[in-house]
Parts: structure tokens; sequence; C-alpha cells
């Protein structure tokens, strides 16, 4: 099959790592192999086309549909949004004369699929990464995105029970969705003892601490935004009061958010935790940074689609604390392979801290059950699978092929 992926991000968020790990990794891929090949058309410039021509992956640039700056009326900003979707919609057109098939990345990306789907008449897959709802979109957009799904997409690929709830509940066509977990490669996840030794002391948490022995280190790892709620954990880590707490900040601001990150910097100095709050920013070395916490937290304010650095965290066989709400419950069995607790809550997120800390038999036995139970049910060999199975049926269909020729070329903008 020949796919036509679309993804509006030039950043690597979430969405853009599920899709660098669809297309890139794994014995079931989609790029220039037996099965299938690919192209990658981008809205946005940056790292994630940077790792797209990296990895040698065909990819086009055909827009730019970053959020411009809010300097008119509502209307007049709806109008613009609108204007500048046609240079994307005839840029994809044109791709999309030689592909079978057009998969939907992002919230935009779906836009600009379902207005050529409706052109070509081509298979569209929507893979939806975002919980649809007002704490993560306007209520417009909401809106917009559950009808455009409804009625212009084939196929709906949740990734999580989550994320299909809230579909469904904003209206969404449920016999339409699937869920189907983002992927991961365990081996990826296997840090020998010496690299790990080696990260240790260059972050200087090697140095023996009030307990005696290595700093006790808690790693958050997600972009700076503020429902991602890492100023929770710098609250928890003012409840704790143990200085012998270190505290990694893996991420940075990728969407515009950079203003939530000298809030957190500032929060940090106004609990008097700098010596305990290290700063790392985006980094790619995630397995690596795994190995040297003792514990894992993601510790969001609004309900979480799906959460890589949870899976990343079981995988590195750490024990992981999450809320229970969003995807959090479907991926960690409390006490069994993680650790639930009342979402937003920063006193509850300390105590289960102090309880983890105090008891290394129990972050022992938590680990390894993850690891086990990760790399079985998150297998990215089995999440490409699924997809690939996915779109082939839809190839198979009778009624997913275009019932009209396909439009000529757009010519030149």
């Amino acid at each position: 099959m020949t796919i036509l992926f679309l993804d509006q991000s030039g950043e690597l968020g979430g969405a853009e790592l599920c899709l660098l790990d669809i297309i890139d990794h794994g014995d079931h891929r989609f790029i220039d192999t037996p099965l299938a090949h690919g192209q990658v058309a981008l809205f946005a410039e940056g790292p994630f086309q940077e790792r797209l021509a990296r990895a040698d992956i065909e990819h086009h640039l055909v827009g730019d549909l970053r959020a411009p700056r809010r300097e008119c009326s509502v209307v007049r900003q709806r109008l613009r949004e609108i204007i500048r979707l046609i240079r994307p919609v005839r840029e994809v057109l044109r791709l999309a004369q030689d592909c079978e098939l057009i998969y939907a990345n992002t919230p935009k990306a779906m836009v600009v699929g379902a207005i050529v789907q409706r052109f070509t008449g081509l298979p569209l897959v929507y893979h939806l990464h975002d919980i649809l709802s007002a704490q993560h979109f306007g209520q417009w957009e909401c809106r917009l995105l559950v009808r455009l799904a409804s009625n212009c997409a084939t196929r709906i690929i949740a990734n999580s029970q989550a994320t299909q709830r809230v579909f469904t509940a904003a209206g969404g066509e449920r016999d339409k969705t699937t869920v189907i977990y983002n992927g991961f490669l365990p081996q990826k996840f296997a840090v020998d003892v010496g690299t790990t030794i080696e990260l240790r002391r260059k972050l200087g948490l090697h140095q023996t601490a009030a307990h005696g022995g290595n700093r006790f280190t808690i790693g958050c790892f997600s972009r700076f935004a503020p429902w991602k709620g890492q100023s929770l954990m710098l609250e928890a880590l003012a409840e704790l009061a143990d200085p012998t707490i270190h505290l990694l900040l893996v991420g940075d601001a990728l969407f515009g958010e950079g203003e939530y990150g000298l809030k957190l910097r500032r929060q940090t100095e106004a609990l008097g935790l700098q010596s305990q709050v290290q700063f790392l920013g985006f980094r790619e070395e995630v397995p690596q940074l795994l190995s040297v916490c003792d514990l894992i937290v993601h510790s969001p304010r609004a309900p979480e689609p799906f959460g890589r650095v949870m899976v990343e965290g079981m995988l590195a066989g750490k024990p992981v604390i999450a809320p229970e709400e969003g995807s959090a419950p479907e991926l960690l069995r409390h006490g069994e392979t993680g650790w639930l607790i009342p979402p937003r809550d920063a006193i509850a997120l300390a105590q289960a801290i102090h309880q983890l800390k105090a008891d290394p038999g129990l972050r022992q036995r938590l680990g390894q059950a993850a690891a086990a139970d990760a790399s079985q049910r998150f297998h990215l060999d089995y999440t490409n699978r699924q997809i690939y199975d996915l779109c082939d049926s839809l190839l198979q269909s009778p009624r997913s092929r275009p019932s009209q020729p396909r439009p000529p070329d757009p010519g030149p903008i």
C-alpha cells in the first residue's frame, strides 16, 4: 500500500514520536518495505522534519499552519485560518494522486485530510492522540474535529480507551473507532550499568546525601505545558521537605508555552528547591535518563490521552506514579505495575513518593512487574501490525475505494 501521512507539527511531541515509531521502526513498518511505501506531508518546519531527513524518509513541507498570535477578532482569526488552509490542501491534493490512503496524525492534519478526502474519495484514517475536551481544545475546535472525524474519516485510531470515551461522549461515531496503544521497542530501554553510573556522575547524582549513598532521584519527563503538571510535582517536593530527594525535569516548551517554563523556574526558587531540581531541557537519550531514576512521576492536571512516559518508565523497570484518570488506569495496575493517586492532589503525591522511597522492595517489585507487562502489551511490532492490518482492510474493502476519478494536478501555486 502507498500511504500519505499528514502531520501539523515541526516539533517532536508525543504524536510525532508515535508516527516516527510507526514509519521508521520495528518489523512492521510503512516506509520502503515490501509491505508498504509512504511519504509524510508536514505543515511546519522544526526538529521533526530534521528527524525525518536523518532517517531518509520522504517528506514534504506543504505550508505553515502554526497558530499565529491573536491580534484581531475571533471571526477574523477564523477567516485567516481558513485562508491559510488553501496552500496545504492544494499541495496534499497533488501528493495524494500517487497514494492509496491518507493518514492524518494530528487535528489540523485531520482538517486538511477531510477536505482532500472529499475531493479524492480516498480512505482516510485519523489517529486520535488527543482528548477532545475543553481542557485541551476550545469548544468550537472540539465540535469541528468530532464532526469531521465522524463524517469524513473511514476509520479512527484512538490511542487509549480514555480518548475513545471522550470522543464518543462528544458525539463521535464509536463504530468507526479502534483503540490501538502506542508501541515501543523494549530493547531500547535495556541500559548497561556502566552507562547509568557514568550518567549519574555527570548529573551529580552520585554524591553522598544526608542518608548516605546516592541521591534518591525522581524523573518527570514531559513537554512543558500547564496541563502537564510539573508545577504539581514541585508543590509535592516542597511538601516533603526532604533534601535527600533530587528531581530531574526533562522536557521543554514546544508549542508556544515558553512562559510556563519560566514560571516553573520561578516556582522552584520561591519554594527554595534550587539545590534539589535540575532542568535538563529536551533530551533524546530518554532510556539512559530513565535508568538513573529511582522513581518516575507523571502528574498532569488534566486527563492524559496516553502518556508515553508512563510506558517508557515501565519498560525501564521503574515504579511509576500517575493520577487515577485518563489513560493511566489502563496502563498501570495500582500496587502491581504502578501507583495511582487522586488527580491534582499534591499532598497525595507527596505521600505516595514518601511511601515508595521508604520501601525499596516495593519499588523493585513494581518495576519488575511493570517491565514484563509493558513488554507484552505495548510492543511496537504488535502495535504496527494492528495499524497495518487496519489500513490493509480498508484498501481491500470496495466501499473504501474512490468512487470518482482522481482530480487533475492542481498546478503550481
